[in-house]
C-alpha cells in the first residue's frame, strides 16, 4: 500500500516513528483489523507489528478488542491528534520551564515577577481525561467541588477509590452535586466508606448541569459529553480566574439549593 509522505511527515513531527505513523495510517484506512492482516497491509513482521500497536495503544491512538484472534482499530484522527498534540504541548510546557530556569539564573535583572499564564486545554477522552481527575485531585489541598450524574459518581468512586481516600485523608472538603433522582442513588460499599469523613457531602438537584470539577478554586475541568461513562468524553481544562470565578459561583448556587441525601453525612458546610 502506498502511503502519502506528507502525512507520514505530520505524524513525524507530532512525536510518532516513521512505523508508528505508517501502522496508525493502516489501522485508519482499513479500520477494525488483526496483526497478521496489518502484516500483509504494511510488509512489517508480525513480532514488530505488535510491539509497536503496544506503543500506540500506550499513547491512546490504538484501542485493543477482546476477541479470538486480537483485533485492533485506531482511535478518530480528530482524537489521535488532539492526544498527539496534548503530547507535544507537554513538552513544550516542560521546556518552557527550562527556558524560563535558565533566563532567571543568567538574566542581568532579576527580581521581576514573572506573570501567571492563563490557558485553556482540550484534553481527549480515556486516558488522557481520567489522568487530568486523578492530578487535581491529587495536587488538591484546600476544597474540591464536583457535579456529576449518579452513574459517572459511582464510576469514579469504584475506579478512583483510593485517591478519593487519600485526599479526604488529607482534610480536603469534598462537595459533589448529583444531578438526578435522589431516590434512584445507589450507595455502594466504597461509597459508604468515604460517608465516614466529615469532610465529605453529597447533595442533589434536579437541574440539568453540566460536568464539573473545581479543586481549589484554581482549576477546573468541563466534561464536554457529561451523560457518557466516566472517561468517555474529551474534557476543557482551564485555569483563567474569570471563568473559575463564573464556575465557582455556579457551584456555590446550586449546592445551596440542591437537597442532602438524608443518609449522606452532613457535616460539611456549603
Amino acid at each position: 500500500m502506498g502511503y502519502d509522505n506528507y502525512h507520514l511527515q505530520t505524524l513525524n513531527q507530532l512525536g510518532l516513528t516513521p512505523n508508528q505513523g505508517k501502522l496508525y495510517l493502516t489501522l485508519l484506512r482499513t479500520g477494525k483489523t488483526t496483526g497478521s492482516i496489518i502484516s500483509k497491509e504494511t510488509g512489517l513482521a508480525r513480532q514488530e507489528i505488535y510491539r509497536i500497536i503496544n506503543e500506540l495503544h500506550t499513547i491512546g491512538l490504538v484501542e485493543k478488542i477482546i476477541s479470538v484472534p486480537t483485533e485492533f482499530q485506531a482511535v478518530p484522527i480528530q482524537d489521535g491528534i488532539s492526544v498527539l498534540m496534548l503530547e507535544k504541548a507537554r513538552d513544550f510546557e516542560q521546556t518552557k520551564e527550562r527556558i524560563h530556569s535558565l533566563i532567571d539564573e543568567y538574566s542581568v535583572t532579576k527580581g521581576t515577577i514573572a506573570q501567571k499564564e492563563y490557558k485553556f486545554l482540550m484534553i481527549p477522552p480515556k486516558k488522557l481525561a481520567n489522568e487530568a481527575r486523578e492530578r487535581m485531585f491529587e495536587n488538591s489541598k484546600e476544597k474540591i467541588q464536583l457535579i456529576s450524574t449518579n452513574r459517572r459518581f459511582n464510576q469514579g468512586i469504584s475506579h478512583f477509590f483510593e485517591i478519593w481516600e487519600r485526599t479526604l485523608k488529607r482534610n480536603v472538603c469534598v462537595q459533589v452535586i448529583i444531578v438526578g433522582d435522589e431516590t434512584k442513588f445507589s450507595r455502594s460499599t466504597k461509597l459508604r466508606l468515604l460517608q465516614q469523613y466529615s469532610n465529605f457531602a453529597v447533595k442533589f438537584t434536579a437541574k440539568l448541569s453540566p460536568g464539573l470539577l473545581i479543586v481549589d478554586e484554581s482549576e477546573a475541568i468541563v466534561t464536554l459529553h457529561p451523560k457518557v461513562d466516566l472517561g468517555s468524553s474529551p474534557v476543557l481544562w482551564t485555569n483563567h480566574p474569570e471563568f473559575l470565578s463564573i464556575y465557582f459561583d455556579y457551584f456555590a448556587n446550586l449546592w445551596e439549593k440542591s437537597k442532602t441525601n438524608l443518609q449522606t453525612n452532613e457535616n460539611v458546610e456549603g
